[in-house]
């Protein structure tokens, strides 16, 4: 650009274009599509509300009042066990092992300690729904235990395999002469134990 193809100091700009004619049709269809859009984004937040289940609302509060009478008996019963849930490295590379045991398992009618009886663990992942799993524990005799083989009691063991790092919830539940259940907070890969509190 040469100095001949500049505009002189202090002259006028060019006018300016005049702006686009917004005509009535070009204006109802732009509110329309803001309500549109509007309308569509309130029946989805009302649909979610209507259905999504909030655990707020009970379709028979007489049966939920039982089930919960039925939980908190199965806290009390399983409140003396003697808890003790551990993860240790598997077999392979990577793999955890879980190990539980109750020291003071429920005596038979004639006072002697049962066989331990068959029970589940469920692992819970708070971040990923996706990972949780039901695993069958295996009963085996203390002599046998991965960790404190010295106390007499309930033992069981599952192998995990790969197991994610990070946070988990487990619940141990025992399919004896009445349910128990035992629940936990675990992290892996470091070894945690609790015994419920």
């Amino acid at each position: 650009m040469t100095s001949r193809d500049r505009a002189p100091v202090g002259s006028p700009l060019p006018p300016s274009p005049p702006p686009a004619d917004v005509g009535p049709r070009r204006l109802l269809l732009w509110v329309g599509a803001i309500l549109g859009t509007s309308l569509l984004v309130h029946a989805v937040a009302l649909t979610y509300v209507f259905t999504a289940q909030t655990d707020l609302v009970r379709g028979d509060y007489y049966e939920a009042g039982l089930a919960h009478e039925d939980e908190l008996a199965v806290r009390r019963a399983s409140a003396a066990m003697g808890w003790h849930v551990h993860l240790v490295p598997g077999d392979t590379d990577g793999s955890a092992r879980l190990v539980v045991s109750a020291d003071h398992p429920p005596p038979t009618e004639d006072g002697t300690v049962a066989a331990p009886p068959a029970a589940v663990a469920r692992l819970y992942r708070a971040a990923d729904a996706h990972l949780d799993r039901l695993v069958p524990l295996v009963p085996h005799a203390p002599s046998a235990g991965q960790v404190d083989t010295d106390r007499a009691g309930w033992r069981w063991h599952a192998e995990l395999g790969q197991l994610a790092s990070g946070a988990w919830r487990l619940r141990v539940e025992v399919d004896a002469a009445r349910p128990l259940a035992h629940d936990v907070r675990l992290a892996w890969p470091a070894v945690v134990a609790e015994d419920g509190s």
